[in-house]
């Protein structure tokens, strides 16, 4: 293996011992020089005897375990310390490369000079055992006449929010991950967005191209919904974090109003699951209703139509969000 290697994948890992082997063989078959920076977040399944497994066989796997449960958040930051890729390849364990994509995906990235590239994607729903068509994941809105494009979030604020804020779906060139201190959020989920957020900010020469990359698992394991019920102050919170990002960088206009209205739509596309089910509790429906009269109204109703929330100021009966714990 040459001495710098083309991409460094880094994988958080915990309890996954029934995909952990498909993802690395998958990333292992890739015809490009990599190294795979495997970092174990106290996994209480076999997962730490395949990793060890594939670390003594492949001398690019590098395993690495931390000390006490760090979420995928942190324990990516810390697969970064370790990196040394000209470009970065965040993979969730249980999911998969497709055949001959890094080649693919590092070629158009090195030879645009790329601080991000994004693709498409193929997910799979676990519980149905079908294809999702959502567009997140194939990117129907986005503009076709934009793809293998140099963009930036300034140029086209709306374009960039078509595609899929997670981590999975591209590559960051490394050195513009460490110039610009890039670093995921160590909240318990949703601890991705702010990365994306802060990387189309600081990101000049952004691309999205067509080839899907990934084979993505969605609803693998226990309930999504139901789990992050719990950690609803999560949501919250990136919220939070994407407001401060645009304070730091002196956003506003266009830019601020595209990533803050996405960060409001993900906390209700959650907030409406939540309470379809009954899991979301008192505390978390009371702290909710708090920032969206504190921050949401006094910000969102002055793009009209163009922004979501009048439509959940309905759906709330009206501000001040009239009968919002009932």
């Amino acid at each position: 293996m040459e001495k710098t290697p083309k991409i460094s994948v880094i994988i958080p890992v915990y309890n996954a011992e029934k995909f952990i082997g498909k993802c690395l063989r998958s990333i292992l078959l890739q015809p490009i020089s990599l190294e795979i920076i495997c970092v174990d977040d106290c996994s209480t399944d076999n997962t730490p005897a395949i990793l060890e497994k594939f670390a003594k066989r492949h001398k690019n796997v590098h395993v690495y375990r931390n000390k006490t449960n760090l979420y995928a958040g942190l324990s990516r930051n810390e697969g970064i310390k370790h990196a040394k890729g000209e470009y970065l390849h965040f993979m969730d364990s249980d999911d998969f490369a497709l055949p001959n994509t890094y080649p693919y995906m590092y070629r158009i990235a090195h030879d645009n000079n790329l601080d991000v590239l994004k693709t498409r994607c193929i997910c799979f729903d676990q519980r149905y055992h079908l294809p999702s068509r959502h567009q997140v994941y194939s990117f129907k809105l986005f503009n076709p006449d934009l793809y293998n494009k140099v963009l930036s979030l300034p140029e086209q604020p709306k374009q960039l929010y078509y595609i899929n804020v997670v981590p999975w779906n591209g590559i960051y060139k490394r050195s513009f991950v460490l110039e610009n201190n890039l670093q995921f959020n160590n909240l318990f989920c949703s601890n991705d967005r702010s990365f994306f957020v802060h990387a189309m900010i600081t990101a000049k020469r952004v691309m999205i191209t067509k080839k899907p990359f990934v084979m993505h698992r969605k609803n693998n394991g226990t309930s999504l919904v139901d789990k992050r019920a719990q950690h609803f102050d999560c949501d919250m919170e990136s919220f939070n974090i994407a407001l401060s990002l645009c304070d730091k960088y002196g956003l506003d206009g266009e830019v601020r109003f595209q990533i803050l209205e996405h960060e409001m739509n993900n906390i209700f596309a959650w907030y409406r699951k939540f309470m379809k089910k009954g899991t979301l509790n008192v505390e978390y429906q009371e702290a909710l209703s708090k920032m969206a009269s504190e921050k949401f109204a006094p910000y969102f109703p002055q793009f009209g139509e163009r922004s979501q929330w009048g439509d959940l100021e309905l759906l709330f009966g009206g501000y001040p969000l009239k009968g919002f714990n009932s």
